[in-house]
């Protein structure tokens, strides 16, 4: 399992983090040695154990991509683009 969590520490003070939100990897094992299968779930604000959003993603090239880019596809499953480009 992964575990990304997002603190906010107010001015770089650890004391006054408070915790906004985890995300939870897993690997379903039907994958193979090169490519995963993974669920996610995503909690926000107090409680890390509640869910928010769930997402699945199948067929991720592990020996080619890293985690970083697991969790980016992931989100995207789960939330979507949010944001809108600004047209310049």
């Amino acid at each position: 399992m992964l575990r990304i969590t997002v603190e906010l520490v107010p001015h770089g003070i650890e004391s006054k983090k408070k915790h906004i939100g985890t995300a939870k990897i897993v690997n379903d094992n039907t994958g193979s040695l090169e490519v995963g299968n993974y669920w996610m779930t995503l909690s926000k604000f107090d409680d890390p154990n509640a869910v928010w959003k769930k997402a699945t993603y199948k067929g991720f090239k592990r020996l080619k991509k890293g985690p970083w880019d697991l969790l980016y596809l992931l989100l995207k499953e789960a939330v979507g683009k949010r944001n809108k480009e600004s047209k310049k």
